[in-house]
């Protein structure tokens, strides 16, 4: 199989919460924002660190541009 490069820290500054909506040319993609988070998760070491931005308050799509992380969708994502 690939051998994937894996990194001790991960910074991702508002990135997530804008993929799968096709806002940047993405396919769109209702689970696109978790299915990057899986790969981000990935590409970090066991003992990494993840360093993550987004937007919080109560769950939204502000429709094509970003998703809000609220109780629901945030636990989705950290998962």
């Amino acid at each position: 199989g690939e051998t994937r490069e894996t990194f001790e820290i991960i910074l991702s500054l508002s990135s997530f919460e804008h993929d799968g909506l096709g806002r940047y040319g993405d396919p769109m993609d209702p689970d696109g924002d978790l299915k990057a988070m899986r790969e981000c998760a990935q590409m970090l070491q066991p003992e990494g660190l993840l360093l993550l931005a987004v937007p919080i308050a109560a769950d939204a799509i502000v429709w094509n541009q970003h998703r809000i992380y609220g109780r629901r969708r945030l636990r989705l994502l950290l998962q």
